[in-house]
């Protein structure tokens, strides 16, 4: 219809989609419009949507194939009309997307409402006191992440299933909302006390470990449950980094990694298993982060 009515050279633009919230999937198809940006959470690493099709009115019996995003939680979505990169300042040079991706590469950990302006706020102070010349529409979408999770891993001594344990931490972690630092500041500190445990407590015998991954009211604690002699990581002293590599006895750097990569750690020993509890605050600020004055 629009293809047999439109004027030579006219041609409409259409991005059509269908959001599902509990499944955190987008299905869409694209009628020439400017393709979706995907901010990953865990990164803020971008991925640009290359499906596109015709515009309407181009060509009668286009047809348009779907496409799904599957979101996770955390992750952002861009979508934009060419007014946005094509904005123009008084020197003649276009806003581009190179600039509209720092724009949301700088705010991805925000709330959807905080991104869209940062892009807007950029797009003017760019434009300067050009007019602008094309529409600017802009949609953000944010995945939600989980209030609540809750996660039990029964693994055995060896080195072979740190991946595994990894993975379902980095899965809870970004699920529910943690800056990718965080995730991998206690990928590394669970790694440190499982090695812990496979080396000095099983002395690389077998023996049987549960990690427990629970988050709640903003806190993630992987508990380490074991039942390998007694050993109580808190009270071990921290390394002394001010002597003489030559002269510092060997051991606790792992400990020191456990203790300064989590935000608390705690230990007991109960029914015949050791117990040690890494902890995680969500919003605590991360270590070099910083604010914009302005």
């Amino acid at each position: 219809m629009i293809a047999s009515d439109a004027t030579a050279g006219m041609f409409v633009t259409l991005l059509f989609g269908v959001l599902d919230g509990e499944a955190l999937t987008l299905k869409y198809a694209n009628a020439g419009h400017p393709t979706p940006l995907i901010f990953k959470s865990m990164d803020c690493r971008y991925a640009e949507e290359r499906a596109c099709g015709i515009a309407l009115g181009a060509k009668e019996g286009v047809s348009y194939e779907e496409q799904t995003i599957k979101f996770m939680p955390g992750d952002v979505a861009v979508f934009y009309t060419d007014g946005v990169t094509e904005a123009m300042n008084t020197r003649g040079e276009l806003f581009g997307m190179q600039r509209l991706i720092g724009a949301v590469s700088k705010t991805c950990q925000s709330p959807a409402e905080e991104i869209m302006a940062r892009i807007l706020e950029e797009v003017s102070a760019f434009r300067g006191d050009r007019e602008q010349n094309d529409d600017l529409t802009l949609v953000v979408l944010k995945a939600s992440p989980r209030v609540e999770e809750h996660s039990l891993i029964s693994v055995h001594s060896r080195d072979e299933e740190i991946p595994r344990v990894s993975e379902e931490l980095e899965r809870v972690m970004s699920g529910a909302g943690f800056a990718g630092k965080q995730i991998l500041d206690m990928q590394l500190a669970v790694e440190e006390a499982f090695i812990n445990i496979i080396r000095h407590g099983y002395h690389g015998a077998y023996g049987a470990i549960l990690i427990a991954i629970d988050f709640q009211e903003g806190r993630l604690t992987v508990t380490i449950e074991d039942d390998a002699p007694p050993f109580d990581p808190t009270r071990f002293q921290e390394p002394d980094f001010s002597a003489d590599l030559e002269k510092r006895p060997i051991g606790g750097l792992g400990i020191h990694l456990m203790r300064s990569l989590s935000d608390e750690m705690r230990y007991d020993f109960e029914t015949g298993k050791n117990r040690l509890k890494l902890i995680k605050i969500k919003d605590r600020p991360l270590i070099g982060a910083h604010q914009e004055a302005g």
